[in-house]
């Protein structure tokens, strides 16, 4: 019997060996060389893959020759592989013969997505500075977590020592006015997340409207204070340029620890998924939440600039004279005025008492990606207010999620279905920080420009791969494209720049058999 091992490197990466008994790749496609022990015996070669611990094998590509020395593999999804290798000999004996006997040689970890990392909350008191935040990472490498903050005049980071991970909160003193803080971490495939928070109080709404009924009766209006521009938060991810045919991918800037190391065939030319914007001003201290029952729909907007439509229901004979908006980053646990109060145009009513809904529109600049509440309290020009100004565990009036980064989405090369006759499947990634629950759009068409025609039942889940049986209808070679939508209408779209083949699957030959021809002349 035939003996075989093989290891498995990365040509462009040194893979991270902290992934338990295995290696971690923050890429899809990666090399599996072979090391036979008799190479003189073996004719071909063949590489098999599992999902599932090794209960069940398919086959991860075609037989090859051993004098090549290296098998290329592409995975069309993130998850642990696990990979084994049967030999082939000069008389067509396939060691072992049966797949089931196959035993797990290398397992392999594919994990191109960042840690999502939060900061819930910053609270600044006599003690010093106290940083919360919340991390999701299946594989994470928790001694390359880090705690950094900037001081006002300075643009440098400081490292807060002995933060850690599993603590979910850090209290440090500050070596001066802490403007900025941030968390950022490595999972086990080198993969980098962070987020960045902001402690700095943001600017003024704008209000729409005509000139207000207080300079009607004469009285003076104060001012209304300039939006300061807030950059946003740094993205995560940063993807440039147009699509992509087969070929190297579109430049990702990244952090220095990492090479992204991906090869779609089409890449969106959207740009990529950014952390959420966390920008909260002052100290907030962690107080009681609304309950979730309380708490109303969110809605999904892709512009920092919206607005507040809302009816005045009551209006009595001095009008409306002002409008105070406060906000909330954590669904009511703590409040902010939002630039203090700022004067609207109401009329004021002809006959109080038969005066009905006015409708009215506040329009405010929001300094950044995430979650937002908001809080109106309405002022009358004799000074009797709507409401009282929310507290701490005050649910929100409205709640929007800011998201104006489009999505990701890179379309990879077909494989052949190989238990299936005419069936391809079609691999593709697709990031966002909002995803819908079925994002994603596939389409074929004969020509660059389209006609484009639905591949599948319509809108898919973002699964990573779609099994299609091609239509006897459908040419041996189309263009294909993936869309991808978020919830709040964001949209990218990877095409390829060339045809694609279908017909995946070479030619079988089966057995022959000789027979004679009589000669005619006899």
């Amino acid at each position: 019997m035939l003996g075989g091992s093989f290891l498995l490197t990365c040509l462009m990466l040194v893979p991270n060996a902290g992934a338990a008994d295995g290696i971690a790749f923050n890429r899809a496609d990666f090399e599996l060389p072979v090391t036979l022990r008799d190479a003189t015996k073996v004719k071909s070669l063949i590489v098999w893959v599992s999902t599932d611990d090794g209960k069940t094998w398919a086959p991860a590509g075609f037989p090859f020759s051993p004098d090549k020395q290296r098998f290329n593999y592409n995975a069309p999804n993130d998850g642990i592989y696990y990979f084994s290798i049967s030999t082939i000999d000069f008389e067509g004996r396939q060691t072992p013969n049966d797949p089931t006997q196959l035993k797990v040689m290398q397992r392999v970890l594919v994990d191109r997505q960042p840690p999502v990392m939060h900061i819930t909350n910053v609270d600044r008191t006599d003690q010093g500075v106290t940083v919360k935040w919340d991390v999701k990472e299946d594989h994470p490498s928790p001694e390359s977590f880090k705690l950094l903050y900037q001081v006002q005049g300075s643009n440098e980071w400081t490292l807060v020592a002995g933060a850690e991970l599993s603590a979910n909160q850090a209290n440090f003193r500050p070596n001066g006015e802490v403007t900025r803080v941030r968390i950022e971490m490595l999972d086990v495939a080198n993969n980098q997340g962070m987020d960045e928070k902001n402690v700095l109080p943001i600017g003024g709404p704008v209000v729409s409207g005509s000139t207000p009924r207080l300079e009607d009766r004469g009285e003076p209006v104060p001012p209304v204070s300039p939006i300061p521009v807030i950059p946003p938060a740094r993205p995560v991810l940063q993807r440039t340029g147009g699509t992509a045919s087969w070929g190297e991918p579109n430049p990702v800037p990244a952090p220095s620890q990492f090479d992204p190391g991906i090869r779609p065939v089409a890449t969106s030319s959207q740009p990529g998924m950014g952390a959420l914007a966390s920008s909260g001003p002052g100290s907030l201290t962690e107080m009681p939440r609304p309950a979730s029952s309380q708490l109303p729909p969110l809605k999904y907007v892709n512009s920092r600039r919206v607005n507040l439509k809302y009816k005045v229901e009551q209006l009595g004979s001095s009008g409306i004279a002002g409008v105070e908006l406060y906000l909330t980053r954590d669904d009511g646990r703590s409040w902010i005025l939002y630039g203090g109060e700022q004067n609207i145009s109401t009329p004021v009513p002809t006959d109080p008492k038969s005066a009905g809904p006015l409708q009215q529109t506040l329009t405010i600049e929001l300094p950044g990606e995430g979650l937002y509440g908001t809080f109106l309290v309405l002022r009358s020009g004799t000074g009797y207010r709507s409401s009282d100004a929310p507290k701490s565990g005050d649910a929100p009036q409205q709640r929007l999620m800011v998201d104006v980064t489009p999505p990701v989405v890179d379309l990879f090369a077909l494989r052949p279905d190989t238990a299936k006759r005419d069936t391809v499947v079609i691999s593709w990634r697709g990031l966002d920080a909002n995803p819908s629950s079925t994002p994603i759009l596939l389409e074929w068409a004969e020509q660059e420009a389209g006609e484009w025609h639905l591949i599948g039942p319509g809108e898919l889940a973002n699964t990573g791969s779609y099994t299609w049986t091609v239509p006897s209808s459908v040419p041996p070679r189309v263009f294909l494209r993936v869309t991808m939508r978020d919830l709040a209408g964001n949209v990218a779209v990877a095409q390829t720049s060339e045809p694609q083949d279908l017909d995946l699957k070479p030619p079988k030959l089966g057995p022959m058999e000789v027979e004679s021809v009589p000669d005619r002349r006899q």
